[in-house]
Parts: structure tokens; sequence; C-alpha cells
């Protein structure tokens, strides 16, 4: 008999799977690149949690995460989680920004971005700083999908110039 379990919330947010941890350090750099394909996105309504700079305090707020399967330059396929989001259109949110990152722009207000399920991007890391902790950390960042390198593009040849071979051209404009 199966029985139908309450899914795990585990550190990483809403997805039980994040190999962030069993990633090798080689490619956590900062800066680091890679192809990546947008899994899942998760909405929970209704969450209480500790209000940001004041834990003490709770609210009742929107969340969201997104789940991306990365490749990596060996070949291998990992599965990155976000932290959970508060669901925000505010431009310094973090959902605003991820959302600007995988788009390429702001992103249009009022449009559900569940439609990013399945796309494209290149995700990597970047260092930030806690400033409550004084602790340094690698947070996920989003940028579109770069195109593949093009040939390099051939040089405009000027503009071809008639050049008069006569001092008594009637077709030269020149006053003197």
């Amino acid at each position: 008999m199966a029985i139908l379990q309450k899914p795990k919330e585990d550190e990483f947010g809403f997805f039980e799977i994040n190999d962030y941890e069993k990633l090798p350090e080689q490619y956590r750099a900062d800066g680091a690149r890679y192809p990546a394909k947008i899994l899942d996105i998760v909405d929970k309504h209704n969450v209480k949690r500790a209000k940001y700079m004041k834990p003490n305090e709770t609210e009742v707020v929107s969340l969201t995460a997104f789940l991306f399967a990365v490749k990596t330059p060996d070949g291998k396929t990992w599965k990155f989680a976000t932290l959970p989001m508060r669901i925000s259109g505010h431009p310094r949110a973090t959902l605003f920004k991820l959302l600007a990152g995988i788009l390429g722009k702001r992103p249009e207000y009022g449009w559900d971005y569940v439609a990013l399920k399945g796309t494209k991007c290149d995700i990597g890391w970047e260092k930030d700083f806690n400033e409550n902790t004084g602790e340094e950390f690698l947070k996920l960042k989003c940028w579109p999908r770069s195109p593949m390198p093009a040939a390099a593009p051939q040089p405009a040849r000027p503009p071809e110039i008639p050049i008069a071979d006569d001092e008594n051209d009637p077709n030269e404009d020149i006053p003197f």
C-alpha cells in the first residue's frame, strides 16, 4: 500500500533536490557561467515566516522558488534550486532581479513568470557580502542564454569616391 506523504521542505527551500553542495569547487567560482534550463517553478502562498531584519516579528507572504538543470564543462548535469523568494515586483526584490537576469530586460508587471518553465538561460554565481553577519557567500545569478560565438564581422569597405582626373572637371563642386 502506498501512503501519500507530505513533501519535505529542507534548508534549500521547496525542492528536495539541490546538488550545490556536491558540485566540485572549481565550478562554484565567482563569475563562473554555465548553460541551464528552468525545470520547475513553485509558488507557495500564505507562508508564515520571520520578517526581514526583524526576526521576532512574523509576516504572511507568498514565496516562489526556481529549479534549474545546469550542464558543466565535464558534461555532467546538476540540479540547483533557488532559496524561496518573496513574490514581489519591486526592482530591488530578489525575484525581480532573477527574472530580469533570465529575460535580459525588466519583466512586465502582470506577467505570469511560470511561463518560463523550460526556458534556457545561463547560470552562475557571484560573491556577495552579508552586512549583518560579515560573511561572504556565493549568490545564484542568471543571464539570458549566450548566443553561440559567430565568425568575426568583416570590416565594412569604405564607399568609393570618384576621383577627378582633370582640373577642369565640370562635375567638381569645389569652388577654388
